[in-house]
């Protein structure tokens, strides 16, 4: 029993230390813990027996044989041969003695083995203690790392981060619990500036108000910035943190920085304290500090970290709460080695398994969604742009930097059971929307300059890796198979081709050659490698852990020749990659180093360079099914084959109005029997020669944006329903993201289309005029009987229950228009009691998501659905005296597309009509009112469950747009005064913003090519006319104005004239206009100086005037009258400087919003066609002055001057801004002989006279044909000009 005692404490020792050495040193495995616990339980039990019972002493029992021969002689026999010399045999005789000796000895003391068995030694109790110590210490160090991290919650961090950092943005996000501190401000200021070229002094970037709860108290700033050649700025926030971040170099440039050439860092896998040091702290990263030792050296533009930030499931998954997750980041941010790394150095996430769980692969199921909204508001949120076309919220982001262009995969959200076939073509890891816009991006011309392709995945693309292969892009092989062409194709274009990988915790740089031309059969019965030459290579670069363990054993092992093995490491507790790219002279060629570092020290490096674009001639072959295209290598359709290109999509200038882009001839009396007769391509594109002669051609970018992209079916957007669990995590954007670039926007648009809410924080609510700028930005306000943007108190200034303090139930707005309003914005600026010491409480708002609801519908009663979606209602609004609004038709409930998608939810009850008794609803029977109401009855239910209610409280400073054509909304009763603002916006976010803002796209500072169209006009006088245009001209009762309101009316425009005070005189001028020229002509009185009294009057004349507006000359001027600058009154300088220059810009912001619709939307204001004539371009004329270059004298007028010289460069801005929609220039007369130079006297005029060459004033008539000019299509291409009439005078 005793020995069994001391076996025991030895196996138990053994396994206690093993498992504790595995533990701490190279993995983190949840289950050994208990082990290690349960082993100590029956390891000291043993103990402490084996001590006590086991005896210090040992019996020895030594035992003696001696043993003595006598040999003696005997007779022989006759066959013996055992003779003596003298015949006689030899006999032994044996004696045998046996001495036993037993006595009793202390045991040895064997200090060795007592410590590395760990058993007791009796003898020795300090040997026992010590044996037993080790064990004790084993097991303490093991639950110190398991968990003293535990009680390190970090609640109270307060933390600043570097996120992602553009060129014109910065992102930093902000912890900061204590809101003693709120706001956080933050200031900006170049690095070792140099005055006087540069500011030395801190500017203000901005800050958070408050930080919730709901975020873990973060926030993320956005912070706009201008290049700076130097590169480096220094941050600092009021909460006491303060960092340097650099701004990349100008895309398609790798050296043009004052500090190298474009490096960044590439990792994955942190956890503390591994390989553990018990000195360490308990949220110690040990590979933070070997990062921290080289990173001054490497001019890192940024980390891009792949994946397994945290380590929800090691060493023990303690909870599955979003509190836990949240408790996760905080540990690592709040680790000591943090700051040395992340202070100065931008850091950019991609998402892997452990931030969820391990091996992940159940989509957004289980315990992903408390998982993923920490990880949004910690990483993402500070992360690049999403995709272009990703759905809000998603965790896949694309962005381009310097050389080189990025795409960071999320592997996780999307993906296939691992357990699925590793060939199976439905298996996918990146889910269908992703890999389509991996796919786009791959095919997708870079900027010049750009020459590298880096692809992020979280796990790694070889399938070499022998363990857990399911769960590499090993387990997704026909995926991948897709990816790999996609990605040979690229380097065939001169795209060289790289993917970083991390989660393997060991390193290997594999490349994936194309397949040989004597390899596998390719597309169209030819060989694989037809497309493809032997340097058309794609990378991997696989690097990991930053802070963990690795493996002791080899897993990585080359199969065949597709993953081909260039280098392997597996050892070393840290490992990461520094990735520098260089464009070598010529501009040809890109070099991309990679250095390998291990433990803090380089081991390993190698350089690779991009291919060079594959001389392919572009061709083309008529074939009986269509034209078969060979394209150039830097084209990217897909696909060879293509459909015969019919007559009908003929670009030619005989086909197409150059002007307008219409088609020009008959469709449909093109003969039947018309086929090709000869084709051929060239750089320009397509040409074909068809049976009737006719000569047809195809630019190569209109191949590609119409005919390979899906453009002529209806697009589908894939919708995240949602229900009351989106109080979790509403869609939100921050009100500078939104303000300072387009990515802003994009996200606001992306958050509509996918869940049909969005959230814009942190909006200064001190004016109305704020938010009705954040919604202009978003899309444009559509005006109503209502108003455009409204601004309300509950006072049944409108007859609408909106406009009282009663409860309001789920409901769209707007159902009795044939188009009901597509967006809707709230935003309470304030809510107080209506008396001082009042009650003020309630008004929680709802929304509710219709096309849940109708799913819901569906799925419950089926019949329901139908009744709704076939029974025409009738819909008014009639509450408001003399306004009685109703729809061209009868529409149902539920509204659906063509195919079926449904559409629109039109559900007000307060707003709706009689139901019909029976109703003869198509494709199918007749349905009773009885059926409808059982049906609006289920649905009403549906809207009330608690689970689809989404209910919230507005609150100054935080916007809620959403889409009433899919979200219905209410609100709870109230009592106080609520102040609310909003809008009623058209359904634009389905246009990209992309094309509202790029219409003539600006890129590496250089405009898009052929952008703009030419009028296509045979003769000159018809560029000259303005038929069926609306044109408004201001200051125009007399003088200029006058003249150029007649000159417009001759030439065939509609016009209004403004005037500020002759209002006799004014509708006099009108009258005449409109009798002589046989045009509309009116009138209006309007203050130039306020903006809203501008844009209400715009808004006005165009309704009135055909629901368009074509030309805007802004003519209205105030003189200058009092002398010398010093001598003058500043009554007078701001009288001038509000009329001449702020009248200008207020015009020109209201007009320009009318010419950017119209050309996007190609209607009227009313949703009619702009047609006869189409609208092409706006034009914009400002009357500014020759004293705007030169200073007049002998009158001084400073003031003046100043006024039409920024006027002159106003319009030359807007140039600019607004060249894919709208020209814009001004004029700038001499001495014109008007009623407005009456103040000066003979004397001074005549003065003028010397200076002239021409000796004389100029008339109003002679600056007719220069304002008729700029306003037709014969100025089609002049803009951002200033046209002088000055009859010579600044020609000296």
């Amino acid at each position: 029993m005793v020995l069994s005692q001391s076996k025991v404490a030895t196996a138990t020792s053994v396994g206690i230390r093993v498992l504790s050495y595995i533990f701490l040193r190279w993995a983190l495995a949840p289950f050994i813990p208990p082990i290690v616990f349960s082993l100590f339980a029956i390891y000291l039990a043993a103990f402490i027996s084996g001590y006590r019972n086991e005896p210090k002493y040992e019996l020895v029992d030594e035992v003696d044989v001696l043993v003595m021969e006598t040999p003696a002689r005997g007779e022989a026999t006759p066959d013996s041969s055992d003779r003596t010399p003298e015949g006689d045999t030899e006999v032994v005789a044996q004696d045998v003695t046996i001495q036993e000796t037993i006595s009793v000895e202390p045991r040895p003391l064997s200090p060795l083995k007592t410590l590395l068995s760990g058993a007791p030694n009796p003898r020795s109790l300090a040997l026992s203690l010590a044996t037993l110590a080790l064990n004790v210490l084993a097991v303490t160090f093991v639950a110190d790392r398991l968990f003293r991290e535990r009680f390190y919650t970090a609640d109270d961090l307060s933390f600043v981060r570097v996120g992602y950092v553009a060129e014109n943005e910065a992102k930093l996000v902000i912890r900061e619990p204590d809101q003693t501190k709120m706001p956080v401000k933050v200031e900006i200021r170049v690095k070792d500036p140099q005055p006087p070229f540069e500011n030395p002094l801190w500017q203000d970037a901005g800050g958070v108000r408050w930080t919730l709860d709901e975020t873990d108290y973060t926030a993320v700033l956005s912070i706009p910035l201008r290049p700076s050649k130097k590169r480096a700025f220094e941050w600092r926030t009021s909460n006491n943190h303060s960092g340097e971040f650099t701004i990349p170099p100008p895309v398609g440039h790798a050296e043009d920085t004052n500090f190298g050439p474009f490096t960044f860092l590439a990792t994955s896998c942190i956890v503390q304290k591994l390989p553990y040091n018990p000195f360490d702290h308990p949220l110690a990263i040990p590979g933070m500090r070997h990062l921290a030792k080289v990173l001054p050296s490497l001019n890192a533009q940024f980390m891009l970290f792949l994946g397994d930030f945290i380590y929800a499931d090691v060493p023990r998954y303690w909870d599955k709460s979003v509190n836990y997750y949240r408790q996760q980041y905080r540990q690592v941010y709040a680790s000591p080695d943090w700051p040395a790394v992340g202070q100065n150095l931008s850091w950019i996430h991609v998402l892997d398994d452990h931030e969820i769980a391990n091996d992940w692969s159940a989509n957004t199921t289980g315990v992903y969604s408390a998982a993923i909204a920490p990880f949004h508001n910690y990483q993402a949120a500070a992360n690049p742009p999403q995709a272009r076309r990703a759905p809000a919220n998603t965790s896949y982001f694309q962005f381009t930097q310097g050389p080189a262009s990025f795409f960071l995969l999320d592997t996780r959200t999307h993906r296939s059971s691992n357990a699925l076939p590793v060939n199976d073509t439905d298996k996918t890891m990146l889910g269908a929307q992703q890999r389509e816009d991996l796919l786009a991006w791959l095919r997708k011309p870079e900027p010049k300059g750009v020459k590298w392709k880096i692809i992020a995945s979280s796990v790694p693309f070889t399938k070499n890796w022998r363990v857990d292969t399911t769960d590499t892009w090993g387990g997704f092989l026909a995926e991948r198979r897709v990816l790999l062409e996609a990605m040979w194709d690229a380097a065939a274009r001169g795209m060289g081709v790289v993917v970083l990988s991390g989660d393997r915790h060991e390193f290997a740089a594999t490349k994936f050659p194309p397949p040989s031309r004597s390899g596998e059969e390719g597309e169209e019965g030819g060989v694989g490698g037809g497309r493809w030459g032997e340097t058309d290579v794609v990378w991997e670069f696989s690097a990991s852990p930053l802070s963990q363990f690795y493996s002791p054993l080899p897993s990585y092992r080359q199969q065949d020749e597709e993953d081909v093995l260039v280098k392997y490491i597996y050892k070393g507790n840290s490992k990461f990659g520094a990735i520098t790219i260089e464009n070598l002279e010529g501009g040809k060629q890109s070099s991309l180093k990679y250095r390998l570092y291990v433990d803090g020290e380089e081991v390993w490096n190698t350089m690779i360079l991009s291919p060079l674009p594959h001389e392919t001639a572009p061709s083309c072959e008529i074939h009986k099914d269509g034209l078969k295209l060979s394209l150039p290598a830097d084209l990217t359709i897909a696909g060879a084959k293509q459909q015969r290109d019919k007559l009908d999509n003929c670009r030619c200038s005989k086909c197409v109005n150059q002007d307008t882009t219409q088609r020009a001839f008959a469709t449909f009396q093109i003969p039947l029997d018309i086929h090709p007769v000869e084709a051929r391509a060239d750089q320009a594109g397509v040409h074909v020669s068809w049976s009737d002669n006719h000569q047809s051609q195809y630019a190569w970018d209109f191949l590609q944006q119409y005919l390979y992209h899906g453009r002529r079916k209806e697009k589908t957007i894939t919708k995240a329903l949602w229900g009351a669990e989106i109080a979790e995590k509403p869609p939100t954007v921050p009100y500078g993201d939104v303000m300072a670039s387009d990515d802003g926007v994009a996200q606001v648009t992306a958050n509509l289309m996918e869940s049909g809410l969005c959230f814009i924080s942190s909006i200064p609510h001190d004016d109305p005029f704020k938010t009705k700028t954040l919604l202009e930005r978003i899309a444009f306000i559509r005006e109503t009987h209502y108003g455009g943007f409204y601004d309300f108190t509950p006072d049944l200034a409108m007859a609408d229950t909106a406009y009282t303090n009663l409860a309001l139930p789920a409901h769209t707005d707007t159902t009795y228009f044939t188009d009901p309003a597509g967006l809707q914005a709230f935003h309470m600026l304030s809510h107080k009691p209506v008396k001082e010491g009042g009650e003020c409480w309630g008004g929680e708002s709802l929304l509710v998501d219709g096309f849940h609801a109708a799913k819901v519908l569906k799925q419950e009663d089926e019949k329901a659905y139908e009744v709704l979606s076939r029974v025409g209602l009738p819909w008014h609004a009639s509450g408001n005296k003399g306004i009685t609004i109703a729809p061209d038709k009868l529409y149902p409930v539920l509204e659906h597309t063509a195919s079926g998608r449904l559409h629109r939810v039109r559900w007000n009850n307060d707003d709706r009509g009689v139901v019909p008794l029976t109703s003869e609803a198509p494709e199918g029977p007749e349905i009773s009112a009885d059926e409808w109401y059982a049906a609006a009855r289920k649905f009403d239910e549906i809207l009330r469950r608690k689970e689809m209610e989404y209910w919230f409280q507005l609150k100054p400073g935080r916007v809620v747009v959403f889409d009433n054509w899919r979200v219905l909304h209410g609100r709870a009763a109230f009592e106080g005064i609520r102040r609310m603002c909003g809008a009623y916006k058209f359904l634009s976010y389905q246009i990209t913003w992309n094309q509202v803002y790029n219409m003539v796209e600006i890129r590496d500072g250089k405009f898009a090519h052929d952008a703009t169209v030419a009028p296509q006009a045979s003769r000159v006088f018809p560029l000259f006319s303005l038929k069926g245009k609306t044109a408004i001209v201001t200051g125009a009762t007399t003088n200029i104005g006058l003249a150029v309101a007649q000159a417009f009316a001759e030439a065939g425009a509609n016009v209004a004239i403004w005037y500020n005070s002759r209002k006799e005189e004014a509708e006099r001028s009108a009258a005449e206009v409109a009798s002589e020229y046989g045009v509309k002509c009116q009138a209006y009185q309007v203050n130039v100086t306020s903006y809203e009294a501008v844009e209400a009057a715009i808004n006005t004349i165009v309704r009135d005037f055909n629901g368009r507006l074509d030309v805007f000359v802004a003519n209205a001027g105030a003189v200058w009258t009092e002398g010398p600058m010093l001598d003058g009154s500043l009554s007078l300088y701001h009288k001038v400087i509000q009329t001449n220059l702020d009248g200008v810009y207020h015009c020109a912001r209201a007009a320009g919003q009318h010419f950017r619709r119209q050309k996007l939307e190609g209607t009227t204001i009313t949703g009619q066609a702009l047609a006869d004539p189409p609208f092409t371009q706006g034009s914009f004329i400002a009357t500014a002055s020759m004293s705007g270059h030169i200073v007049n004298i002998p009158q001084l007028q400073a003031a003046y001057n100043a006024s039409k010289a920024a006027v002159i460069h106003l319009c030359r801005s807007l140039a600019v801004e607004w060249a894919g929609f709208a020209r814009a220039n001004s004029i700038s007369p001499g001495y014109i002989n008007t009623s407005i130079s009456d103040f000066c006297p003979r004397e001074t005029r005549d003065v003028w006279k010397d200076k002239i060459p021409m000796g004389r004033e100029g008339e109003v008539g002679e600056l007719k044909g220069a304002y008729l000019y700029l306003a037709s299509d014969a100025a089609s291409y002049t803009t951002g000009s200033d046209l002088r009439v000055d009859g010579g005078y600044c020609a000296p």
